[in-house]
């Protein structure tokens, strides 16, 4: 999701630098992310803290998510390894809103039909043997192209999901979680 959302949308997400757990561990592991002349550089930063030694090293225009995202692709030739490297340093982001930052408001795919409801809802509880017996279940092949939207849309769903998440009270996470 991280990579996703740097390719994506690159001037919107940055690193939550507060909730980083391990800032030492961070500290290890940044040599290894930098090539050689950029972690030439970290000799004279080992006084300065993540942010701000990421902030020394990335351009002017780009954010620190961005960069550290970067230096793990040019770094490691898989994905495995970078998914490993990336957990291990457990990093948090941010992605500010903006209007071309996804929105669960139009966040959609256009359908040819659409079903409304006829009727009231059934509020009885269903037998669920016999509920799932009736469910039929099929698959439908669709184009590269159009399996990358229903990619992408999944993709902006999650993510504004994933916000909207953040804002209920702990018990309601708690709930869900079960």
């Amino acid at each position: 999701m991280a990579r996703w959302l740097t390719e994506t949308y690159p001037s919107s997400i940055s690193i939550l630098w507060e909730e980083l757990e391990t800032p030492e561990k961070f500290m290890l592991f940044l040599p290894l992310l930098l090539s050689r002349a950029e972690s030439g550089a970290l000799d004279e930063l080992h006084h300065f803290s993540p942010s701000e030694c990421i902030s020394f090293l990335k351009h002017k225009n780009e954010t620190d998510a961005a960069f550290v995202i970067h230096c793990l692709l040019n770094t490691f030739s898989n994905d495995h390894e970078r998914e490993a490297i990336h957990d291990d340093i457990n990093l948090s982001y941010r992605l500010t809103a903006s209007i071309k930052t996804p929105n669960i408001s139009n966040t959609r795919i256009a359908i040819k039909d659409a079903a409304y409801q006829a009727q009231p809802f059934d509020r009885k509880r269903p037998d669920l043997s016999s509920a799932i017996k009736q469910i039929k279940f099929t698959s439908e092949s669709v184009s590269r192209t159009n399996g990358a939207k229903y990619i992408e849309l999944a993709r902006k769903t999650m993510l504004t999901h994933e916000r909207d998440y953040i804002h209920f009270p702990a018990e309601t996470q708690q709930m869900s979680d079960l």
